[in-house]
């Protein structure tokens, strides 16, 4: 009987060789036979919970491809004439299983004086895009030494409050720089925990939810020849591309470029181990990039006809909302060191009134409904009692400058515009309190021209206009 048997065994046993030969032709061909950076395999994985793990990775990954970063080239990329194909997002239609956690994690605050760079208004948009477009389980703020000021005060009900891990050695490599601290924080939270992370600085379009059936999810930066950006990152949790990453730390220097580790090292992984991660082209997270024609692109003033095409590709025509600049467009990030000369003289009342850059236009989408509940206070006004600029690149490595702060006496004046607005609407006595305010203000600043002078009139006549629509609303939502 066994000897009846053989040959059907013999046939089976061939057969399956046959097939398995033919699967591996179609899945080498089917990528044009390159080691192009594909899909995510999605079979589980096994990986060590402890990052510190030096044997997760058969030795350091080697020479980090700095040569290969050519600047001349950051601005050829065309994302409406790009051949990345996007393999990370799930197929229109298609319910595939959840294995990143919809949660996601901020990390500040490494340094007592924050650099320098307190939390700011940019930083808050971001926080109010992450909630209203990704709408997540949680949102982690995780921090050595908690923010603070105006616009903290209103990101933080938003957030929850994780004290971070103190980083000072990898490996027994000394960790000092805040900027590698925050890199190594956000890979441990990926690999233990899962989830998304941002840099505060990166405004969200649209829903995370097609890219979370991956294992890792990066992005491009400035096309396939160069780096990955870690501003935005997706994992699930024990990820072995997160694994790997924070096993290279253990050839690391505390003196060594920012970038070495942060955005060429995920590229030489991706291209060691592609079935790990699924790469994301530069547009959907890091385009239009920090380089000068990329700021000339977000913040130079359009002319009407530009600005209105603009409006109509974020509000959306013919059915067509993606919200975002570009098909396929996530998220942005601002990269706001490289912008600050521009960025700092954003404010609400310029959005309102003067959306003419494309910058200026994205915070309008994200904000227009929230005007009359937002200050007017500069970007670089970032809290009372403190002084700077705010400014995410902290936690990315960047320097930022010294720039104007508003100051105690134009944010307690804040306070007590509203107290007396309330109390004149009263009394029927609005012209009497312009002047009060306008004594006040002086007298605060004693230097101020006649022109600063009437900006401050013009803004005491916009938040009595706010809060009269305030009330007119409130008046509204009683009646009905």
């Amino acid at each position: 009987m066994l000897r009846r048997a053989q040959p059907f065994v013999g046939l089976l046993v061939g057969a399956c060789i046959v097939f398995g030969v033919v699967l591996l032709c179609a899945d080498f061909f089917s990528f044009g036979g390159t080691l192009a950076i594909r899909p995510l395999c999605q079979e589980s994985m096994s990986v060590d919970l402890n990052p510190h793990v030096v044997d997760a990775v058969s030795g350091p990954p080697g020479e980090v491809w700095e040569k290969d970063w050519k600047w001349d080239k950051f601005d050829t990329y065309n994302p409406f004439d790009h051949t990345h194909e996007d393999y990370c997002s799930a197929p229109s239609g298609h319910k595939l299983t959840q294995r990143i956690p919809k949660i996601v994690h901020y990390v500040f605050g490494m340094r007592p004086d924050f650099g320098g760079k307190p939390f700011n208004f940019v930083h808050y948009l971001g926080v109010l895009s992450v909630h209203k477009r990704i709408r997540p389980k949680a949102i982690y703020l995780h921090f050595l030494y908690e923010p603070k000021g105006l616009w903290w005060e209103k990101a933080k009900a938003l957030v929850t409050l994780v004290k971070a891990r103190n980083v000072t050695a990898m490996y027994g490599h000394t960790i000092s720089n805040p900027a590698h601290q925050a890199d190594i924080i956000r890979l441990e939270l990926l690999q233990r925990w899962g989830g998304i992370y941002l840099d505060l600085d990166v405004l969200v379009f649209q829903p995370f939810d097609s890219l979370l059936h991956n294992t890792f999810v990066i992005g491009y930066e400035g096309g396939p020849e160069y780096g990955m950006g870690n501003s935005v990152m997706l994992s699930k949790p024990q990820s072995k591309f997160a694994t790997h990453w924070l096993a290279t730390y253990a050839a690391f220097s505390d003196q060594a470029d920012w970038a070495e580790h942060s955005i060429f090292m995920p590229r030489r992984l991706a291209i060691e181990m592609p079935k790990e991660v699924c790469v994301m082209p530069p547009h959907a997270f890091l385009f239009p990039l920090w380089s000068d024609h990329g700021r000339e692109v977000m913040y130079s003033e359009l002319d009407t006809s530009e600005a209105e095409n603009v409006t109509v590709t974020l509000r959306g025509a013919d059915g067509k909302q993606y919200r975002a600049l570009y098909p396929g467009q996530y998220a942005f990030h601002i990269a706001e060191t490289a912008a600050w000369a521009q960025l700092k003289h954003y404010n609400f009342n310029y959005i309102k009134r003067n959306p003419t850059s494309r910058m200026a236009l994205l915070m309008r989408d994200l904000v227009w409904d929230r005007f009359d509940d937002l200050p007017d206070t500069p970007a670089d006004s970032h809290g009372e009692g403190e002084e700077g600029e705010g400014d995410a690149a902290e936690d990315e490595g960047h320097s930022g400058e010294t720039g104007d702060s508003s100051g105690d006496g134009e944010r307690s004046l804040e306070a007590t515009l509203r107290e007396k607005i309330s109390q004149a609407q009263a009394q029927a006595k609005a012209a009497v309190l312009r002047e009060e305010l306008i004594k006040l203000w002086s007298e605060a600043h004693p230097e101020a021209s006649q022109d600063e002078q009437d900006v401050v009139l013009e803004q005491v006549k916009e938040f009595a206009r706010a809060d009269r629509r305030q009330r007119h609303r409130s008046k509204r939502m009683r009646a009905s």
